[in-house]
């Protein structure tokens, strides 16, 4: 099936890396640029130069601007676009261009496309954080993913992927999130049932790391020294395991000062009854005695 892959947080100091990695020699193909005509060389090695020194150049700019009052101040998205097969370089190139224009009208991208034998034909885009429209202030807009089209990105593919070859990918795809969906609903409301199978269940939350980095543009000797050395993967999920820990502790004293918290008002409301009967019976008592007073008296 082919498979959208879309980073809208992408490491904003690793811009230029991420696209060293995207057109090194090895694995890429060919490199194209969309709506950044004035990059197009007419060799692989002069493209891949375009296209580094344009990354540096906007990481640059983007790092003196104003930081954002919240978030992070990104300077590039990250997407892949896989096939199923093993497409000409030529056609891949086509519809990468064609799913940008589609969905990416006014943004500024590099695409490049690899050809590896393992993982089929696939294209690695990197994206502008800026478009070409300019706003009042003669300043570069910002491109804006809503939550709706952020995701849809995969449906999206799949719909102009069944279009070129005449699959049923897009039905297909939907099924398989709302399956995943209502697994995790399942989830969370307790109801234990066999997690839905995918293709990259085989990889591990570690190879799933490792990968991230390398498309940050870390070397392979690097990730074994990492890995050798007690990574800063590894080191950040132990601190992710402590810190939902602390949380999962900080709850659960939570829920025990709201126990005591209740039952100390229960336990109040109890002797709050438990003296309004007594004072009942009293009274009770009290009214006996005077009509046992009255009896003997009227004799």
């Amino acid at each position: 099936m082919s498979i959208l892959k879309f980073n809208g947080k992408a490491n904003p100091n690793a811009s230029a890396e991420n696209v060293k990695y995207i057109t090194r020699e090895k694995a890429c193909a060919d490199i194209s640029f969309y709506n950044l005509d004035e990059l197009k060389a007419d060799s692989l090695t002069e493209a891949r130069s375009n296209a580094i020194a344009y990354a540096e150049t906007r990481k640059d700019i983007e790092s003196r601007q104003p930081p954002p009052p919240r978030g992070i101040a990104r300077n590039h998205h990250r997407m892949v676009l896989s096939f199923d097969r093993n497409e000409t370089t030529e056609n891949a190139r086509d519809q990468a261009q064609q799913f940008l224009k589609e969905n990416f009208t006014d943004a500024r991208a590099i695409v490049a496309i690899h050809q590896d034998k393992a993982e089929m034909t696939h294209a690695h885009v990197w994206i502008d954080c800026r478009t070409r429209e300019l706003d009042k202030r003669s300043i570069e807009k910002k491109l804006q993913i809503d939550k709706a089209t952020y995701k849809s990105l995969d449906e999206r593919w799949a719909r102009q992927y069944d279009r070129t070859y005449g699959t049923d990918y897009e039905h297909e795809y939907k099924e398989k999130k709302d399956e995943t969906r209502e697994w995790k609903r399942d989830r969370v409301a307790g109801i234990d049932r066999k997690k839905p199978t995918r293709a990259r269940d085989g990889m591990t939350a570690d190879s799933f790391r490792e990968k991230d980095l390398r498309d940050s543009g870390v070397e392979q000797h690097e990730l074994i020294e990492k890995r050798i050395d007690r990574n800063k993967f590894i080191i950040a999920a132990g601190q992710r395991c402590i810190t939902d820990t602390h949380k999962q502790i900080d709850s659960g004293e939570r829920e025990v000062t709201k126990f005591e918290h209740e039952f100390r008002e229960t336990l109040a409301a109890s002797k709050r009854l438990q003296h309004t009967v007594t004072g009942m019976d009293r009274a009770n008592k009290r009214a006996a005695e005077r009509a046992n007073i009255d009896r003997e008296l009227s004799r």
